[in-house]
This record gives C-alpha cells, structure tokens and sequence, in this order.
C-alpha cells in the first residue's frame, strides 16, 4: 500500500476536522498528558458508538479551524485553548455523560521522579511491612517512624506531596517501595464546546436541582431589592400583600373594623376562654394555686396575647441600624455572655400566610411541595424578620474585614456608653476566641450570613447575622448568632 504524501495527508487532516465540526455541534476540548497509547486505544474502544476522538497538531488545528472561519465564526473561541497537548472529543450524546465515560478511563500510575502532581499525596499512618534497614527513606523525607516487630511503622499521617509540586526521587522511590499508584491519568475536559458556546467543564457538574436553587435564589434577591426600592414586581408583590395584609390585621385587632381575615384575630381578643387549648405554657406557667384568681387569669391573657404576636414580645434590634433582626418568639439563650443563639427551623409555607408567634408555618409543608409559586421555603428567622442573605461574606478575608470593623465599631460604642474598662476588656478577649472558633475550616462553610433591610438599604453599617446549619441528632438546625453587645432588646 502506498503512504501519501505530507501535503496530501495534511490537506485530508483539515478536511476530517471540518467535517466533523460541521457534522457534530458538541465536543469537548481534551488534554492529553501523560496518557500512552495502549490507553488511549482503550478510550477510543470505549468511545466507539457514542463520540469520534480526533489529535493532531495545534498549527494544524488553529490552521484548519482559521480556514473554516467564514462559515463557522464561533469556532474562533477555540482558538485561545489550543495550547499544550490536546485534542477533540466529538459527539451527539449529553456531554455529561460523554466525560463520564472518559472518566471511567482514567488509568492508576506511579509517581515518578520529575513529574508534576495533579492531586495531594498523603500517607496514612500505618505499618509499611519494610525491615529497618528502609529507614534512611523515611529519614530523609522527615517521616516519624518506629520499629514495631521488626518492621517500620508510620506513627502520623503525612502529607507527602502537594498538589502542583514536582514529584522528587525519594518520595518516587519509597512511593514504589510502598506499592502506592498516587496518580491517575487519562483525557482531562479543558473547556466544552456546545454549538457556538463555550464554557469551563464545572457546568457539566450542575444538576437541575442546583439550577433551581440558583434560579429562587435569583427570584429571593429580586424581591428583596423591588421591596427595599419600594418598586413592585411580580415576585415582590405577594410580600407587599402579606405585609398590607399583617399591617390591616392590626388596625383590626385595636379598632372596631372587622373583615373576614381578621375574625379570628378578634374572636380571640373577645373572648379567651373559647381558645383555652391554644395557650397550654400559659396554665404551666400560672403562679401557685395559693394566688389571686385576678392574678392568674391576669397572667393566662397576657401569654395568649403573646401567642398572638400583639403581646409585649422582646424583639431584637441592631443598635446601629435599628434593624430587627431576631425575637424571643424562637427558642434563645445567652453563651457565655456574649452571643445570643436562636434556634429556626426550615420552613415550607404559603406566600402571604401569617405566621404568629407559636404558630406552625411548617404544619401543611406536605401539601405545598408541588406548587413553587404559591410557597415561599427558607429558615423561618430568616423569612419573619426578612433578612437578606450576603454570600461576599463566604469569602473569610472579606469577612475577617468586616469583623474587624464591627468589633471595634462595638467596643467604640461600649466606651460612649460609659461601660466599665473591664466589661470592654472582658468583651475583647471573649469576641476574639469566638471569631478564631468560626475561622475553623471545617466551622467556617456551614455558615450563611444575613443583614437586616435597612443595612441592605444603605442605611447605616450594623451587625451581619451569622446562621450556623448545626447537626442536631441527625437533622439539620439553622442557629442564628448575634453579638450581645451590638443588639438592643426591646418589647414590641
């Protein structure tokens, strides 16, 4: 059989990419390194029916894929990527499912002297079964050791190589003593490619259920900022309700005017003693049997006052801003002086219901799961004192910024007061324990943070609420802390 020549080859080469290109509206851009060619034989068995590989050339690439600019200007995105070793993967498949595939390729391989790491290596403490004349291996790399039954023994967990560093002979050597492949390589998805569109692989990791979180959150944030400007819009329209609604119940529950929502609300007032089943605390916490009859019954009206949410309910303010940003309607208590912590709930209620203080917003959550547009979900801190959540704190340097701000705009305040020099000194030492607590990696990302609506308004610099997702034998509790010292207590 007689081989073609070089410009015949070349010519067939472009005219097999356009094709494909022309023919395929997806593929992926893959790196290549480190892959042989027994594996990629494997892959491209594996591929067979579902995806056509194509290497080559990056000149011959961006030449043939220049060439092809007048009827395809899209592909001069790919342009930039054709660097370093890489080729294409062409399908008509879901892409996801396409790297999956490739995945399920990736082979094990050793760590050799020279190469660069593309993941952490640790060794885990254990015995290596090697006799003690090894030990100069594992004193050279800094390994605390011991002899145990005439073997070496690893005594703590090392982090033998980091990610990105370049693999040095000992640590290649006594890798392959051990019998540990660190390594696996295979075709790495660089960037996709989806008929005219190009994006980082990430997106392919996006399931619909994070899209939908991503899409109400979108829908959270546009309410909150259509309510903080005053200006209506389709999402923001059923909170207005609600409020008109609460705000209406309220001239109801202090004046003669009455309609059918608020019924309830004034038969309650009217007359208690119909709804006595609805205040059992009340009776629990009546005073002793031995007390005047006015007294108890006193005590029993103001609970199921309180039950209402019209009752003198201590609401919790930000001293700076004056906004509301937590109750003694949620289960509370005072650590060690300086954080209060209310324990929420997650919550599924209708848009527009009102939720009273002791009420159970979550009580028909079974009935609202398939209506997304008649249901507002959160935590029902969060959604009672309309808090709006602040993901640039998630970043630790701009939270420790911020942090570090309030504590001394807190201790500023504390001196203005005329607080003892101790109670300052005492704030400082406990606040800073506390921040370096939530520091802690495995602390800091199961927190969320919230600000109230005036400081998302502009109007002032306060306290950002911090919600903990705490795990509670078994379920999740989102308990939200605040600095003692930067609220105000007040009854409403």
């Amino acid at each position: 059989m007689v081989r073609e020549d070089r410009s015949t080859w070349k010519a067939n080469y472009f005219l097999k990419l356009v094709e494909l290109f022309e023919e395929y509206p997806k593929c992926l851009l893959v790196g290549v390194d480190n892959v042989g060619s027994k594996q990629m034989q494997e892959i491209r068995q594996a591929m067979r029916g579902h995806a056509i590989i194509l290497m080559g050339k990056n000149t011959m690439i961006r030449k043939a894929i220049r060439g092809h600019l007048g009827k395809n200007p899209q592909l001069e995105k790919l342009l930039p990527h054709i660097v370093e070793n890489v080729g294409f993967v062409f399908t008509k498949e879901d892409l996801g499912e396409i790297r999956s595939k490739l995945l399920e390729n990736r082979r094990g391989a050793p760590a050799k002297a020279g190469a660069i790491a593309p993941c952490d290596v640790k060794l885990p403490a254990q015995n290596t079964g090697m006799g003690p004349e090894k030990t100069s291996f594992f004193q050279a790399l800094q390994i605390p050791t011991k002899i145990a039954r005439g073997t070496i023994e690893i005594l703590n967990e090392v982090h033998l190589i980091k990610e990105g560093d370049k693999v040095g002979a000992s640590e290649s050597a006594l890798l392959n003593m051990l019998g540990v492949t660190p390594f696996s390589y295979g075709l790495v998805v660089r960037q996709v490619y989806d008929d005219g569109t190009l994006y980082t692989p990430d997106v392919l990791d996006m399931t619909t259920e994070e899209l939908r979180k991503r899409f109400l959150s979108g829908v959270r944030n546009v309410a909150a900022v259509s309510l903080a400007i005053h200006y209506p819009t389709v999402v923001s329209v059923a909170h207005s309700l609600a409020a008109g609604l609460q705000n209406m119940l309220g001239i109801a529950a202090a004046t003669d005017v009455s309609f059918k929502e608020a019924d309830q609300i004034k038969a309650y007032l009217a007359d208690p003693s119909k709804f006595a089943a609805a205040a059992p605390a009340a009776s629990a916490a009546a005073p002793a049997a031995d007390a005047a009859p006015a007294k108890k019954e006193e005590v029993k009206e103001e609970s199921e006052d309180e039950d209402l949410g019209f009752g003198k309910m201590l609401i919790f303010k930000d001293v700076f801003t004056d906004d509301e940003l937590a109750s003694d309607s949620f289960p509370m208590k005072l650590v060690d002086d300086l954080i209060y912590e209310f324990k929420g709930r997650h919550v599924v209620r209708k848009e527009g219901d009102i939720v009273l203080a002791g009420s159970n917003p979550s009580a028909e959550e079974g009935e609202d799961e398939g209506s997304d547009e008649h249901v507002e979900r959160g935590i029902d801190i969060v959604l009672n004192h309309k808090l709006v959540e602040m993901n640039c704190y998630e970043d630790a340097s701009t939270f420790k910024s911020y942090i570090k701000g309030f504590m001394k705009k807190v201790v500023d305040h504390m001196e203005k007061e005329g607080r003892p020099k101790e109670d300052v000194d005492a704030f400082k030492k406990k606040i800073q324990g506390w921040v370096v607590g939530l520091l802690d990696k495995s602390r800091f990302k199961n927190l969320a943070f919230f600000i109230g609506e005036r400081m998302a308004d502009g109007n002032g610099e306060g306290q950002v609420a911090i919600i903990e997702y705490r795990d509670v034998d078994g379920q999740e509790v989102p308990t939200l802390m605040l600095i003692k010292e930067g609220i105000i207590a007040e009854k409403n």
